[in-house]
């Protein structure tokens, strides 16, 4: 179990009780919280999981292309390939997680889709 981090410039360092495990935020597709604790999800499938909330962990990257569709998770804008529109709101990221997008949460993913240049067909 990861008990500490620290940022430094585009990097986090997460420690274990034997390691440092230092993570590029651009590596970070997806962070998600449950009972005070936020996993933390890699491009390359590594998972951590720290005693953090995820306001403290947003709060800690501090990077526009981070947005969070759920109160409980916060999305690297980087990895979304889709965005579903008709039925339910959902994300889909490069990794295969999807996310619903909640209607409190719908103004921020929108405020990020317009930071986007977009081609319309």
């Amino acid at each position: 179990m990861q008990t500490a981090m620290q940022t430094h410039e585009s990097k986090l360092v997460l420690s274990t009780p034997d390691h440092f495990h230092i993570i590029l935020i651009d590596d970070i597709v997806s962070c998600n919280e449950v009972n005070s604790k936020t996993t933390v999800t890699l491009q390359n499938g590594e998972q951590y999981s720290v005693d953090l909330t995820l306001d403290k962990m947003r709060q800690k990257i501090n990077r526009e292309d981070f947005f969070q569709p759920q109160d409980n998770c916060l999305i690297n804008g980087q990895y979304v390939n889709k965005l579903q529109r008709i039925e339910k709101p959902e994300l889909l990221l490069e990794n295969g997680q999807v996310f619903s997008i909640s209607p409190g949460r719908k103004d921020e993913v929108l405020r990020f889709l317009n930071k986007i240049t977009r081609i319309q067909i």
